[in-house]
């Protein structure tokens, strides 16, 4: 009970300072929140290293959205598709927002949608 707690209050500590502008110290709050177990805080972590664009940054975003997924989280499949679709694997994007799909995540259908082929006629012949 005490950790949910901790990771409640992290979150949301870190989620005013993201508001407020504070990076470096929501980055801090998010990966306490993440360490007492909140699967928004990795979620929204890896979104903060993901937007800042470095391989490495990248990297660590990937295996945060993958640990939230692991613990039972659809956005953290959802977020692990639109890193694999901005980095161009649309084969990946696809297979991270169908397990997200299948977990609840309605969006991810939309997202789904966006990189499928279009489909021919030819297909209903």
């Amino acid at each position: 009970m005490r950790k949910r707690y901790l990771a409640r209050i992290n979150l949301e500590a870190a989620c005013n300072a993201q508001d407020s502008g504070c990076l470096g110290h929501a980055i801090e709050l998010y990966a306490l929140a993440a360490k007492f177990g909140s699967v928004e805080a990795m979620v929204n972590l890896g979104n903060l290293y993901s937007d800042s664009r470095g391989k490495k940054r990248n990297l660590l975003a990937k295996k945060l959205y993958k640990d939230a997924y692991k613990k039972g989280c659809a956005y953290g499949a959802t977020a692990l598709g639109c890193q694999y679709r901005i980095e161009g694997d649309l084969n990946a994007a696809r297979i991270w927002f169908k397990r997200a799909l299948k977990y609840g995540d309605l969006w991810a259908g939309d997202y789904l949608v966006e990189i499928s082929p279009p489909i021919s006629s030819n297909s209903f012949k």
